[in-house]
């Protein structure tokens, strides 16, 4: 809710002009403004990725498109598949969330720590959502 505060003016009263005598008024008004409602539905968006390793880092690269809707927004998890220190497998997972407000691609590069001595064998990714997003205006 957003509130505006107006101020009221300085005016001669009923005596009228030539009188001399004079009158103030101050008012306040409090004027509710309701912001927009947002609304969201479901969209088809592709994601794309590219990983490297950096000694004990894993450099990951997202890229979401959607063509659905100009603004849009979504989560997807990220799924880190390594062989660790011990040799053993371990899989790391990182839930990371995205928005798009001007219809081009959305972009991520973003280091992961995967631990002294391992060696990152994949990354993959599940679970991406999408929502197109749009603001309705209120009614006036």
């Amino acid at each position: 809710m957003h509130w505006i505060l107006c101020g009221g003016a300085k005016g001669f009263g009923k005596a009228g002009f030539g009188s001399g005598k004079k009158w103030e008024s101050h008012s306040e008004y409090n004027i509710k403004i309701k912001p927009g409602k947002i609304e969201t539905h479901d969209c088809n968006a592709e994601l794309t990725v590219d990983y490297l390793q950096f000694n004990k880092q894993a450099k990951v690269e997202t890229i979401i498109e959607n063509s659905d809707c100009p603004v849009s927004k979504g989560k997807y998890t990220v799924r880190l598949k390594i062989n660790n220190a011990k040799g053993e497998l371990q899989v790391i997972e990182q839930t990371e969330k995205w928005r798009s407000d001007d219809g081009l691609p959305f972009s991520l590069q973003k280091y992961y720590d995967i631990g002294e001595n391992a060696e990152l064998l994949r990354v993959t990714t599940r679970g991406l959502t999408c929502e197109c997003v749009t603001l309705e205006r209120p009614a006036n």
